[in-house]
């Protein structure tokens, strides 16, 4: 049961051509950068392009890291991460500050489990 387990997770994680799903990783860290961006009243566009340096910059260690991507992976975790980042900008501009603060834990917290599931995971792998 346990190595069915490891093999399905293995399985779940792989790197895909385009999404995979690290994607959903790259998407909700981009929506805590624009929920951190917001709370500090960064502008819009100088949030934008600031979450697009970091997913950039990202995308290079994991590069330096020898973690090995299809090219348009490394692309698309890019755009999810500054789509994420756009979504929930504007969604904060939207709605309560009590409702911004849960939007925020509970995006925390599923990156934190994915991070980890995702990370374990790589650690079997290899």
């Amino acid at each position: 049961m346990k190595q069915d387990f490891k093999r399905w997770s293995v399985k779940v994680w792989k790197n895909g051509k385009f999404l995979d799903l690290w994607s959903v990783n790259h998407t909700l860290a981009g929506g805590l950068l624009g929920a951190v961006i917001y709370f500090y009243n960064i502008d819009f566009y100088f949030g934008f392009f600031i979450s697009f340096m970091i997913m950039l910059a990202w995308e290079i260690i994991e590069i330096i890291n020898g973690l090995h991507e299809e090219k348009w992976n490394k692309v698309t975790d890019v755009i999810t991460g500054v789509f994420g980042f756009t979504i929930i900008y504007i969604l904060f501009s939207e709605i309560t500050v009590h409702s911004s603060l849960i939007v925020f834990w509970v995006i925390s917290i599923l990156w934190a489990l994915l991070e980890s599931w995702g990370f374990l995971t790589l650690r079997i792998k290899n």
